[in-house]
């Protein structure tokens, strides 16, 4: 397989600096109006952009849980990007076991309104 010319740090960085005006700590959100601003205007159907919107949306989840969970219940993602996100928020070292498992039954549930 072919390996991206960008690491993943520096993709992180590239995105983060694009739909985050240079606010690289994601700690530190500046609104949650911005954020859902940011991640519903990535719209381009193609698969590695699909991917880094799950990514980002699942990093924002390890430090503003709510808020992206109420970003996620509002349904803005197509089935495919809904399934990535939640599968990285599942494989994230930095989301709590019982919020991978919240995660889980959140998938099942919301499967049927995509």
């Amino acid at each position: 397989s072919k390996r991206n010319k960008y690491s993943d740090k520096k993709r992180r960085k590239i995105v983060l600096d694009y739909y985050f005006k240079g606010n690289s700590n994601i700690t530190k959100f500046p609104s949650k109006h911005k954020m859902e601003k940011a991640l519903k205007n990535i719209n381009y159907d193609h698969y590695y952009v699909k991917m880094a919107k799950a990514w980002l949306t699942a990093e924002l989840f390890a430090f503003h849980k709510d808020e992206v969970f109420n970003f996620l219940k509002k349904n803005y993602y197509d089935k495919e990007t809904f399934l990535m996100t939640c599968s990285k928020i599942r494989d994230s070292r930095r989301v709590s076991d019982k919020d991978k498992e919240e995660i889980k039954e959140f998938k099942k549930v919301s499967l049927d309104k995509l």
